[in-house]
């Protein structure tokens, strides 16, 4: 039986601070966006069950990938899933990482929790096509 993940648009939260991952996932979920966290980019790629409609990306995880590891192994694949990378780090810090990535938007931690609802709502609705997350 798929799972409601394999049937409907999801949103994939990918950070190694547990606190973050729950406290993203309640809040789209409480906005009616169903979200599946992972602790790690190889967690994500292991369990991620299908192309979520977009990806929360923290750009620095701590374990055997970056998020910008895991964000350009994606792109090389032909994912053109949006992704939001979330950093504590400044942009100019980031510059010639981002390259090879070419992320739809980068936010800066603490993540401002409307404009993250915002931005993902907003690329759902344009893979989604009904509008809905």
């Amino acid at each position: 039986m798929p799972s409601t993940f394999d049937a409907e648009p999801w949103v994939a939260i990918v950070d190694d601070d547990e606190l973050i991952r729950r406290a993203l996932e309640r809040l789209l979920r409480a906005h009616g966006i169903n979200a599946r966290s992972f602790h790690s980019a190889c967690d994500y790629l292991r369990r991620a069950p299908s192309v979520p409609v977009c990806i929360c990306l923290d750009v620095y995880l701590r374990e055997e990938m970056t998020g910008l590891d895991l964000a350009e192994q994606l792109r090389a694949r032909g994912s053109s899933a949006p992704i939001i990378f979330m950093t504590g780090q400044d942009w100019s810090e980031l510059g010639p990482a981002m390259d090879n990535v070419h992320p739809d938007v980068v936010l800066r931690k603490p993540v401002d929790s409307k404009l993250l609802l915002e931005l993902i709502t907003q690329h759902a609705r344009a893979s989604d096509g009904r509008g809905a997350a």
